[in-house]
């Protein structure tokens, strides 16, 4: 069996989220309570360097990259923030050279969406001060520095609207904070061990990977993937419960196994919107999958709206195309001209359009 592009790119996610969580990782330093670092910027690519940090002002540290999909889907939300807002500092911070950030500001796309400060460091002295120190590997993630200088939340962009309201208002619980970032860096040691056991598993599991492109027998792949997602801590074996799930109707052309495991896996990621579209998405849109069951998609799919509460424009997208699949036409353009409004502002913007465009032309066509 040739190993297709898509399949490459599977079997190394499935590696790369075991390899990723098993990295050391020293107790973080910076966590809320904590006495803010004074940012030391190189560049400021959009509006004047602030003061930092001035008594009675909230500041918010972001960190983003111009290659960063999420961090781009986060940009609009952070101006309309700083516009509902304008007493609090907002600054999105890059470790990209000036003249990769620079152009991308400036442009006309990315302009208008960008309503706050915005710098780079590339001596990445900011990034070591904020996000090493908290032990943050993912980006965006922002920082909500109050009124004394301390900061008060850790977390991503798009949920920090709540805590900012509080932090604003003077009614945030910063004890609570602490000790909700305190278990959290608790449950990532633990993790980070329970892991480090699975070293050898991981080897395994990429030669059992080899094994099935070659020769297609995925005994050997099954048998060791479970072992791991039996061992592995939770959110872990969820994560890798999507891959193989994945792996099974995709590359390895299992679709009465691997379906049969998305069953039993559909109801453990309740509530978790992204995997859930993750696997929806995979079911109707990737090319390794030759048998593709609509009716699972559409359970998945239909889950993920129910999490995301009807309110992500991708997700809504995802569950447009599953009912343009199974042939409902008028359904699939009605819920994508909704995730077309959804997803104003967003990366997907573009597409869901193009999407959208394509559905009404198709019908026209037949008619």
């Amino acid at each position: 069996m040739t190993m297709s592009r898509a399949s490459t790119l599977l079997s190394a996610t499935i590696i790369s989220v075991l390899s990723a969580t098993v990295m050391a990782q020293d107790a973080p330093t910076l966590k809320p309570g904590s006495s803010a670092p004074k940012p030391d910027i190189e560049h400021w690519v959009k509006g004047g360097a602030p003061e930092f940090f001035e008594s009675g002002t909230v500041y918010v540290v972001e960190f983003w990259a111009t290659w960063c999909g999420p961090c781009k889907a986060s940009m609009p939300h952070l101006t309309e923030l700083q516009k509902n807002h304008p007493e609090v500092v907002i600054v999105g911070i890059s470790d990209e050279k000036l003249e990769t950030v620079e152009p991308f500001i400036n442009s006309e796309a990315w302009a208008a969406k960008t309503g706050y400060r915005i710098a780079t460091d590339p001596d990445r002295s900011v990034y070591d001060a904020y996000m090493k120190a908290s032990g943050q590997r993912g980006i965006p993630t922002a920082f909500i520095v109050g009124t004394d200088g301390v900061v008060e939340w850790i977390g991503h962009p798009m949920r920090m609207d709540e805590p900012l309201e509080q932090i604003i208002a003077g009614t945030f619980d910063r004890e609570a904070s602490a000790k909700a970032a305190e278990e959290e860096a608790k449950r990532r040691a633990e993790e980070r061990q329970a892991l480090t056991a699975l070293r050898v598993e991981q080897t395994k599991l990429a030669a059992a990977m080899e094994k099935g492109m070659s020769d297609g027998d995925w005994t050997e792949y099954c048998e060791v993937a479970d072992a791991i997602i039996a061992k592995a801590p939770p959110r872990l074996g969820l994560s890798l419960g999507v891959q193989k799930f994945k792996m099974l109707v995709g590359p390895a052309a299992m679709p009465t196994e691997g379906y049969a495991f998305g069953e039993a896996l559909l109801p453990k990621l309740a509530g978790n919107a992204q995997s859930l579209n993750e696997i929806a998405w995979y079911v109707v849109d990737d090319g390794d999958v030759a048998t593709r069951n609509l009716d699972f998609a559409m359970k998945a799919a239909v889950a993920a709206d129910d999490a995301a509460e009807h309110k992500d424009g991708s997700i809504v997208d995802t569950l447009a195309r599953v009912y343009w699949e199974k042939g409902d036409r008028a359904k699939a353009i009605e819920l994508q001209t909704k995730a077309v409004e959804l997803a104003k502002g967003s990366p997907m913007e573009d597409d869901i359009k193009e999407m959208l465009v394509r559905y009404k032309a198709s019908v026209e066509k037949s008619r």
